[in-house]
């Protein structure tokens, strides 16, 4: 499968505890960021159907 070349794999119990924070935190910034873009484009799309 093509997909599969493009992974990237890492172990996470290499990392330590300050770098796991900082991970966490883009994580859940990332998400937030996914979140609130979502309730965006879905306003967009109720005032295109009124």
């Amino acid at each position: 499968m093509k997909g599969e070349e493009n992974k990237v794999s890492f172990d996470l119990s290499k990392l330590d505890l300050g770098e796991l924070i900082k991970l966490y935190e883009k994580i859940t910034g990332f998400l937030e960021f996914l979140s609130s873009s979502e309730i965006i484009q879905k306003e967009k799309k109720e005032e295109k159907n009124e």
